[in-house]
């Protein structure tokens, strides 16, 4: 799938179930708004999922959608670069993302920091070992 084969739907009119179907079988991915997601009826959005699996297209809900594969949260963490007082320029947001899948019980968490660095997300660094010294031995008593 290629971006360039991209559609959002914000606002497709009187059948919007009629235009995301035309959408998935031409464009690789679509994307719907929240208020979308609430319209469409939960029936409607099976046969949603089923034609965009069927296609091999991508079709994202950014609400709640009955049948998805995949359901991702996120989880607000803390805000870095605040100085003292309040003031000073936001610098990134630590975050953790769940991920539940249908098929799979166990849900996955991921901790994030929002952007990373370049502004793209990134996965925090491993915190750094605590340097190991040799056991202390008594040579004398």
């Amino acid at each position: 799938m290629t971006l360039e084969r991209l559609a959002l739907v914000p606002s497709p009119g009187r059948d919007p179930a009629a235009v995301v179907g035309a959408l998935l079988d031409g464009v690789d991915i679509v994307v719907l708004g929240p208020d979308l997601c609430r319209e469409i009826p939960p029936s409607i959005a099976h046969r949603l999922s089923r034609r965009a699996r069927n296609r091999s297209a991508l079709l994202v809900a950014a609400g709640a959608w009955l049948g998805a594969e995949v359901r991702f949260r996120c989880k607000p963490g803390q805000w870095h670069g605040v100085g003292t007082g309040g003031h000073g320029f936001l610098a990134r947001r630590d975050a953790v993302v769940h991920r539940d899948r249908r098929r799979v019980a166990a849900e996955t968490a991921v901790p994030v920091h929002l952007p990373g660095p370049g502004g793209a997300l990134a996965a925090p660094e491993a915190e750094p070992e605590l340097e190991r010294r040799p056991a202390m031995t008594v040579v004398a008593g």
